[in-house]
Formats: structure tokens, sequence, C-alpha cells
């Protein structure tokens, strides 16, 4: 099978949310066999993208392409999306250019699927001939996680409403087109069932993250050891939880429990200015940054926080910390989509970020618990989430795509971009 991978990013490294699922899918079906190309937007606007590219091409049948994007500012963007009437991340990441060597690549390579990854590129399909499968890979529903966070109250003011107009945006996008692809890839059931009771017509596929192999490994260091870690660039949704846990769990462990040290690695940049600012101020956190070695970094606590409230898609730092043997505290939320989580057995699940300085506490003064949970933590990883044992789910639902794409007629008829489109692309 022929296989076009149509990215927002590089793959690799493998290490945030949009490069982890490609690169291993791609990885996967190389293994299995079939013919794997790669289509990337964007990609060359970073300086390593020449050594990201060459790390791939051992997957790809033909030479990886990237094509450059001008650089937009998020207010321009957020203004044409208003006029436009078009989701943000539609207008973000459209490309005249891109949508047509997009065509020209899918007429030279003659591919069985097309797999575009992320609610962004899910717009190209209008470029993916009929009888070419097409997978939308999104990881979870971007109109129910826009649907949490205002239920949860986590926006104010014209961000308010900024996000409500793109909750219905979203929901008329995700309703009205998803349908029209042969499969589309979540990471959770709730995801799956959010979007097929939107649309009876669109077809999930429900296969979650796995983890690396050489996490495991790590377990026999991190069992015993008492000191937290959060994992995830310090941005967004990422940045405000983190916050909320300084100021509602971390200064009051720092009180009772002086000893423990809070290990925070990723990214950072200006816009993380005042939570480290805060977090020096309460004292007892050790701000790392972006480390590559991911297996390395996860050595040096054995208690790892998530303190998303986020009850759809998959939290891959949350696997990835069982696979260490960290046990994981983490609000009851973020497990929603992790069936293999039991409270109490391989992880601790609380209702608040000031449950989660209760629990802490209680694991740093009960070894025998906490190793417990961190032993559970590993044993599930390594059962639940191997990648390997995705291959045939990921090889099944690209079969799928291709077979709908030629047994049934699609809704909306992929057609050219006219002319007038072209300055103001929009799905139909």
């Amino acid at each position: 099978m022929q296989i076009l991978f149509v990215t927002s990013e590089v793959p690799f490294p493998p290490d945030n949310g949009v490069r982890i699922v490609s690169y291993h899918a791609m990885r996967l079906m190389h293994e299995a066999g079939h013919q794997v190309h790669l289509m990337t937007l964007g990609g060359e606007g970073r300086e390593d993208c020449s050594a990201r590219l060459a790390q791939v091409a051992p997957l790809c049948a033909s030479k990886p392409l990237a094509v450059p994007m001008p650089p937009r500012k998020r207010a321009a963007v957020a203004l044409r999306s208003l006029v436009s009437n078009r989701m943000f991340f539609h207008e973000r990441f459209w490309s005249n250019e891109f949508a047509s060597l997009l065509r020209q690549r899918i007429s030279d390579l003659s591919p069985h699927v097309v797999h575009l990854d992320t609610v962004g590129m899910a717009q190209y399909v209008e470029c993916v001939p009929l009888q070419v499968g097409a997978v939308a890979s999104i990881n979870d529903s971007y109109t129910l996680t826009l649907e949490n966070l205002l239920k949860a109250e986590r926006y104010s003011g014209v961000e308010k409403l900024l996000r409500k107009i793109q909750l219905r945006q979203s929901r008329r996008f995700e309703s009205s087109v998803y349908p029209n692809f042969g499969a589309v890839h979540t990471m959770t059931q709730v995801d799956a069932d959010y979007l097929t009771n939107m649309n009876p017509a669109i077809r999930p596929f429900v296969i979650p993250n796995g983890v690396d192999e050489e996490l495991s490994a790590v377990a026999s260091v991190t069992q015993g050891q008492t000191d937290v870690i959060f994992i995830g660039e310090l941005a967004g949704n990422n940045l405000k939880s983190l916050q909320r846990f300084l100021e509602l769990a971390w200064r009051r462990i720092r009180r009772e429990q002086p000893k423990l040290t809070l290990h925070v690695i990723g990214r950072h940049g200006d816009a993380a200015r005042q939570v480290c600012e805060l977090a020096n101020s309460i004292g007892g956190v050790v701000f790392r940054g972006y480390v590559a070695d991911l297996a390395e970094a996860m050595a040096v606590a054995g208690i790892a926080i998530v303190p998303l409230d986020k009850n759809c898609g998959l939290i891959n730092k949350a696997i990835q910390s069982m696979a260490c043997g960290h046990a994981i505290v983490t609000l009851e939320s973020g497990i929603a989509g992790m069936p293999a989580a039991a409270d109490g057995v391989n992880c601790v699940a609380v209702d608040s970020l000031q449950s989660m300085a209760d629990a802490i506490i209680a694991l740093a003064t009960s070894k025998d618990r906490l190793t417990r949970i961190q032993q559970a933590a590993a044993a599930t990883a390594a059962a639940k989430y191997s990648w390997n044992s995705r291959q045939r789910s990921y090889e099944h639902m690209y079969e799928s795509a291709w077979a709908v794409a030629n047994h049934r007629e699609v809704s909306v008829a992929v057609r050219p971009v006219t002319l007038a489109e072209a300055k103001h692309p929009s799905i139909k």
C-alpha cells in the first residue's frame, strides 16, 4: 500500500502531540512493508529542518518534501478567521501553493491513502481525489476541547467571545467534513463517541498512542523516589495548569515537605516568565528546559503530576510517566481517555488541584504505597501501551479508508479550487 503522510510539522523528533503520531505511524507502516511518503507544510521555517527531514528519510520511499509557509501573525490570522467565518487553524495552515503542490504530488505518486494530521491540515481533503482513501488523524475533537474549556470558564472577556465563535465554526466543520474521510483517527473512545453523536456518518478509529520501550528501563531507577516531575512545553494550557498547581498545591507541599523538589521539563520562553518568578518565590522548583533524552529527564523523580483538566484526548506525558514507573497524580479528567488507569492501583486521581497536594504528601510519606503504585504503573504501560501492538490497528485503518473511497459516494464531492476561492478558501 502507498501511504502519503501530509503533516503540519516534520515528524521528528517525536516529542510532542503532533509529531509523535505521524512519526510512529510512518515507522510502523514502513516496518510492515508499505510504501511511505511525506509532505510537510511549514517545515522549512526552522533552521534544523534539513536535519530533521534526514531522520525520517529512511522511512520514506520517495524524497520527503517540505514546503515553507510565510510567517503569520496570530492577530491577523484571528481577524481573517472572523471575516471568512473559518476556523482559526484553517486560516493559519492554508496555503494555495501547498494545495497545488499536494495535488501534483498525489497525481505523481498515486497513493492508496492520504494521511492528514491535525484539524488544521484536514481541510486539504479537498485536494484528495475521490478514489483515494483519506484519513484525518486529529488526536481529539477540537469541538469537544473547546466545549470543555468554555464550561470550565477558562476564558473571559473578548477571548471568551472569540472561543465561542471558534466553537461554532469547529462544530460545523467537524460534523460536515469528517464524514468525507474514510477514517477519523482519535486517541480515545470519548472523542470517537462525541464525533459520532454529532454525525453518525463519521467513521472513527480509536488508536491510542504508545510509549517508547526505552522508557521502561527507567522504572528501576525511579522506584522509591519522591521528587516530583512535570513534563510539557510551557505554553497554552500546560502553562496555565502549572501556574495553578504552583499556587494551589505546590505552595503547601513545600511547607510540609521542604525536601521535595519539583522538576519542570520542557521548552519555555517569555510567556513563562511570570510562572518562573512564582516558582522561585515558593522555592523547590528546578526548570530544566527542553531535554532531548526523555528517559534521562524522567529518571530524576518518582512522582509525576498531570494537572491538566482535560477529559478528551490522550495525555502523552501520563502514559510516558507510567512507563517510567512514576506514580502519577492527576486530576480525574486527566485519565478519562485511559481505560487502563485505575485510581489507587497504578495512579492517583483527585478531584482538584488542592487535593493533589494531599495525594503527593501522602505518597512521599508512605514508601510502601508509593512503590506499589510505581510498580503497577510500569507494568500497565508495558502491557497496554506498546507501540508495536498498534501496527495492525494502523494498517487496518488505512485499508478501511482505501476501501471506503472505492466503494461509496461521498456527500461532498472533492473539486478543484476556483480562482475566487484561492483568495478566500473555504470548505463547502
